[in-house]
């Protein structure tokens, strides 16, 4: 049986529903509704549905309307609001739901409605100070060549430390000294070759450690020393001097050095004492600057 706790005090056409009956205050009296349809709507200054039926679906609860509807002012749900079988997120209904964007350290919101962009400006500072070791290898992709300790693809303003192995694919530069190594094409001829260069003007004196090994041969055919080229600064009338130490052979001296000024450069000069077969000469320099 349906309990009829009809509102206190309407107002002209306020209507009032208790179960399937929809009633009409008339100014003087609540007055049943019947065959409410499109061409007979109903006409009411409010409506009230009184059944406290849950709606699980489009077709469940207090009020159900099979077509569309067009609600002209707000509207207020005590419940959570679904759309296509989907449950919209709003703070009523979700709890914990984001009401604000705040871009934290290190990062950028372009921002708070429509489409959000959230992007990173951390500089490397910010990265290190959360943690400077990793496990990952590094790799520097940049080829900036290196003229001095403060140029270069990575520059280091302090020490370093290597617990390993050390492979450098250029020269070595060390306070006021420039080691570099240098492998010759294969000579088969017995002529003067011009084995390195190293300018005057910049660098006084030179040590070089050398391999010599004519691999036509078997055995093969070993001349390994020490060099030591220096020059007296004087222009264009500069010589060169050179000395040869520790020789170590095997057939003899396999040919004759010979430092000479040219071209503002100091040149050394190997000349093969026989017919080479595949003579290969390899270098390790070491400059001192003037």
């Amino acid at each position: 049986m349906a309990f009829y706790n009809f509102p206190p005090n309407p107002s002209v056409n306020d209507v009032y529903v208790v179960g399937t009956r929809t009633y009409t205050w008339t100014g003087y009296a609540w007055q049943i509704q019947t065959n409410i349809t499109s061409s007979n709507p109903l006409t009411a200054g409010s409506l009230v549905a009184s059944t406290s039926t849950n709606s699980t679906s489009t077709t469940t609860g207090a009020l159900t309307v099979t077509g569309g509807a067009g609600i002209g002012g707000d509207m207020y749900v005590g419940g959570v609001i679904y759309s296509g079988g989907q449950e919209v997120l709003t703070n009523a209904s979700i709890t914990g739901a984001v009401v604000s964007i705040t871009a934290g350290t290190g990062t950028a919101v372009s921002t708070s409605t429509g489409i959000v962009t959230v992007w990173s400006t951390a500089s490397l500072q910010l990265v290190t100070d959360r943690g400077n070791t990793t496990d990952n290898l590094i790799r520097i992709t940049n080829t900036t060549a290196s003229t001095g300790t403060d140029t270069g693809a990575l520059t280091v303003a302090g020490g370093v430390g290597i617990a390993g192995d050390l492979v450098v694919g250029g020269g070595i530069a060390i306070g006021d000294s420039f080691t570099d190594s240098y492998t010759a094409p294969a000579i088969t001829v017995g002529v003067p070759v011009n084995l390195d260069a190293f300018p005057a003007n910049m660098y006084r004196t030179a040590k070089y450690v050398v391999q010599i090994v004519d691999e036509g041969y078997i055995p093969n055919f070993l001349h390994s020393a020490e060099l030591l080229v220096t020059h007296d600064n004087n222009g264009a009338s500069t010589l060169g001097y050179i000395v040869q130490y520790g020789i170590v052979t095997n057939f003899n001296e396999l040919g004759t050095w010979d430092s000479i000024y040219t071209g503002g450069n100091i040149v050394l000069q190997f000349t093969p004492n026989y017919s080479p077969a595949n003579m290969l000469i390899r270098m390790v320099r070491t400059v001192l600057t003037k």
